[in-house]
Parts: C-alpha cells; structure tokens; sequence
C-alpha cells in the first residue's frame, strides 16, 4: 500500500492513539493528524480535480515537527509529490532544487523563514495564513469524518490520484 493509504488504516485501528508530538508542544492522536490532513489538503489544493496529477511536486520548507508531517500528508492526499527542501543551503542551491523539480509551490512558515534568514517567494503558500483561514465546522466535519468513516470511504472523498501504484515516487529529499 501507498504510505497515505496505510497510514488511513493505521487510523481506523487506532484513532485515539498517541501519535505524534513535537518541541513546540503539540500532541496528535492518529484521528486528528488525518482530520488536519483532510483539512489542510482542501485548503492548499481546493480544486476537486481527480486527474492524473502524480507528476506535480509540492515543496515543503519546514523544520522537522508535526507541521512538517501535515504538509507533506496533504501534499500525498492531494495527488502530488512531496519534495523536503534543505534550510541549510545557499539561496542559489535551493533555486536550482526548486527548478530541478518544476516545483510550482513551497508551503513554509513566515516565522520559520525569519528564524533561517530564507527570503521569501512568489511560490510560497504560508501555513499560519492558512490556519487562520479553517472555519470551527471544517475541524468538526474532519474530526468526524477520520473517526466514524470507513477506510474505503475515506480514500473516496479525501484521496485524489493514483491510490494503488507503489512504485510511484513516494518523497523527494534535498538534505545536506
């Protein structure tokens, strides 16, 4: 199975579980990490286009932590690619990661870029504009949905593209 679609069953056994945490403080059960991906993945991709879309890399501009994981969750339910940029490199080194992998999108942190003195750019979707921007009936409806819906029907409503090819590329890394 692909790693999102495994990751939905892993859900329906155990919602409730400990799943996550990061230095910030956050804690995430298994249900709620799928309910913000569901929610994150409309507002970063809110076109309902079920095409093939298996080529299209997202870039992901974040520290290791639970955003990070979001982020690259919506990008896999979305279709797409995740593609981990490196913070650590020169302008220039990114640039070409960025044109190397046709990238079109970067979801960071406004105050993630001031902390690694990265300039920001046209392609890049901030995750705190989009936090203010999820309504309380958008987490409610996500919530329920990752706990009382089957797998099957989570797949259908919230996963766009190919769900069954496992020799798709999975995730794109630039590490240092």
């Amino acid at each position: 199975k692909k790693l999102h679609i495994a990751f939905i069953h892993e859900v329906k056994r155990h919602p409730f579980r400990f799943a996550m945490a990061d230095s910030t403080g956050v804690k995430f059960t298994y249900a709620r990490v799928l309910a913000s991906i569901i929610v994150l993945t409309k507002k970063l991709f809110p076109h309902k286009d079920r095409s093939d879309v298996r080529d299209d890399m997202v870039g992901v501009l974040l520290p290791a932590s639970c955003s990070a994981l979001l982020a690259n969750g919506a990008i896999y339910f979305a279709g797409k690619v995740p593609v981990n940029l490196n913070f650590t490199v020169s302008n220039e080194i990114l640039s070409a990661a960025i044109q190397k992998c046709r990238i079109k999108t970067i979801i960071t942190s406004r105050k993630f870029l001031e902390k690694v003195k990265i300039e920001a750019r046209d392609e890049m979707v901030y995750l705190e504009d989009l936090k203010t921007d999820i309504q309380w009936h958008e987490k409610v409806r996500a919530i329920v949905a990752a706990v009382v819906l089957p797998a099957f029907l989570i797949k259908a409503l919230f996963i766009r593209g190919d769900t069954t090819t496992i020799d798709d590329v999975a995730t794109i890394i630039f590490s240092s």
